[in-house]
């Protein structure tokens, strides 16, 4: 019988995800973008993967209370990136939406951060390394390909 040094696949799933988690936690917390603050950034990342929400689900979304959540909209609509509109379902909700500086911010910080992981991968791997990079990438997107 042969045996394989292939690893886990739950412990690979594991480790793929606790990567990419602080990974995108590093890329983060290197600076703040275009003045706004994460917690800003992670509204309107929700709202541009989510479609327009009360300020109820997103606070569920951040795991933070509703009050808290007002006070950053509060803020995002100050600034001109999100705007509230009526519930249609319910009159006595508001729906908070981006806007197109909100769109436009967002793609700012998208394109910042992606060069901020490119000098990271440029600082922190060797071309041959930046290869294998390729090679799981490819791998990766067949995964999600052949799962979807």
């Amino acid at each position: 019988m042969a045996t394989t040094n292939a690893p886990d696949p739950l412990w690979l799933a594991q480790e793929l995800r606790l990567n990419i988690d602080r990974l995108r936690r590093t890329v983060r917390a290197r600076r703040t973008l275009d003045g706004i603050p994460c917690r800003h950034e992670s509204v309107l990342s929700w709202l541009r993967r989510k479609g327009p929400l009360s300020t109820a689900e997103l606070a569920r979304w951040e795991q933070i209370r509703p009050q808290s959540m007002g006070t950053t909209v509060a803020e995002l609509l100050v600034g001109g990136l999100v705007r509230k509109s009526p519930d249609p379902t319910d009159g006595r909700r508001e729906i908070v939406s981006l806007t197109e500086a909100g769109v436009r911010t967002l793609a700012s910080i998208a394109e910042q951060r992606d060069r901020d992981l490119a000098t990271l991968i440029e600082t922190h791997l060797t071309e041959p390394e930046r290869l294998v990079v390729v090679e799981s990438l490819a791998l990766l997107e067949r995964v999600a390909e052949q799962a979807g």
